[in-house]
């Protein structure tokens, strides 16, 4: 929507400024008509709700009014001189405008208006946020003179739960989930939403500076840590494996913290007897973790070494934590059977690239594949046509950044709604019916 309004209101500029150099004239009059013309429009497609209000509109809306209000005042002022005609300033003026609009609207353009994924559960969705302090940790992105006066590891946590009569005494089972590297909390808000409405609650982390931002309790803003974002970006250039992997390991040991850390505290919330939503409304013997990329990796690791996980969703992501060491330019990893219920789910491209290494290097084993061969209770499903950033929300509310960031040329749609299909299928048979998952392999 945001490249039509910019092309609406760049034809009928240039078409001014056309008139303006055939007629050797301003056209103050029919200008300022035009101008007060435009605002109406665009107001009208607001208030019909063509046009969705809100901050992809903010700027442009702000520059019609005050040249509408410019054009109504040149209207009515009486004995008003009239302007002398100048070819560069009409041109340059009318470039200038164009420009404005372009750069008003880009907002627009990059999160073009998409309609929502809506939950089909038969629950209403309530939502609260927490942040919370691990005192049992110091800050190590924040700058400090000394480890004494290192702040604690912060995290904020958002909720997505049943809406239901303060007197109900149903619980629902737990799911946490872990965002990517260079992720944020709400990058899957419709998977949380539709888990929620199926009756789940839904508890997602924002991973400080690991996360593209957060947002606390108090409105403060933390955004990524510029030298772990460049790090994730020049990954695969790395030449060094043994760095590559020390690296991987670093964030992974970060993430599990994170994830121990906000479990137990949830866990601790609902345990109490004055518990509030969402924790009164937690069954603390349902409890299911799901993460995407470098999420997916930190929940695996969780699922192996809790005994209070019940399921385990990696989507698209390498499962880091099966490695338990590096030696002679080689991973090692564990033989030890993993002990609950995976799902691994693959966009089509990862899949095939980690079966083409395995074709290339015979001997070698890829993370995933070596943990489903020797987990008690393994599935691997794979969305054809995906790419990593089809697991999230973003090419739909940004079709220009998914596909700058890596998606996929399956429907943008239909990727996020087989997603979420599946990890509720998944979560609704281990945690609630204790079955096997009746998954495709494909999708």
């Amino acid at each position: 929507m945001g490249n039509i309004i910019f092309f609406f209101l760049a034809v009928v500029e240039t078409g001014l400024m056309i008139w303006s150099l055939v007629k050797n004239a301003v056209h103050v009059k029919e200008r300022s008509i035009v101008r007060i013309g435009e605002f109406m429009i665009l107001s009208v497609f607001m208030l019909t709700g063509v046009l969705e209000w809100g901050f992809r509109y903010y700027i442009i809306m702000m520059i019609l009014f005050f040249q509408a209000l410019a054009g109504v005042i040149k209207l009515v002022k009486k004995n008003r001189k009239e302007v002398a005609f100048r070819i560069g300033r009409t041109v340059a003026g009318s470039f200038a405008r164009v420009f404005g609009y372009y750069m008003a609207l880009l907002l627009a353009i990059i999160f073009p208006q998409s309609e929502a994924i809506t939950p089909d559960g038969s629950m209403s969705v309530a939502y609260s946020k927490f942040t919370w302090a691990d005192e049992s940790r110091i800050e190590t992105f924040a700058a400090s003179d000394s480890e004494e006066t290192a702040p604690s590891r912060k995290l904020t946590v958002e909720f997505w739960y049943p809406e239901v009569s303060e007197d109900s005494e149903e619980a629902y089972p737990l799911v946490i989930f872990s965002h990517g590297a260079n992720g944020f909390s709400g990058s899957n808000l419709s998977t949380f939403q539709q888990l929620a409405s199926h009756g789940y609650v839904v508890a997602s982390i924002g991973h400080t500076y690991h996360a593209l931002y957060t947002q606390d309790e108090d409105n403060i803003i933390t955004t990524i840590d510029m030298e772990f974002f460049n790090q994730v970006m020049s990954l695969s250039a790395m030449a060094d494996d043994e760095q590559k992997y020390n690296l991987n390991q670093e964030w992974l040991r970060l993430r599990v913290d994170d994830e121990n850390f906000v479990l137990d505290t949830v866990l601790q919330y609902a345990m109490e007897a004055e518990s509030t939503d969402p924790f009164n409304r937690i069954d603390t013997d349902k409890i299911g973790l799901f993460g995407h990329s470098l999420g997916g990796a930190s929940s695996a690791v969780l699922g192996r070494t809790r005994d209070d996980i019940d399921a385990v969703i990696d989507i698209d992501g390498t499962m880091l934590g099966e490695a338990i060491g590096y030696q002679d330019g080689e991973v090692i990893l564990t033989e030890e059977s993993y002990p609950i219920p995976l799902l691994n789910l693959y966009a089509e491209d990862h899949y095939e690239a980690a079966q083409a290494e395995l074709a290339n290097k015979p001997d070698s084993e890829y993370y995933n594949f070596h943990a489903t061969e020797h987990a008690v209770d393994a599935y691997e499903v794979v969305l054809l046509d995906a790419g990593h950033l089809n697991f999230s929300d973003l090419p739909l509310f940004s079709p220009l950044l998914a596909e700058a960031m890596g998606v996929g040329t399956v429907d943008a749609r239909y990727g996020i709604e087989t997603m979420n299909h599946i990890v509720l299928t998944f979560f609704d048979s281990i945690l609630k019916a204790g079955i096997t998952p009746d998954l495709q392999k494909e999708y």
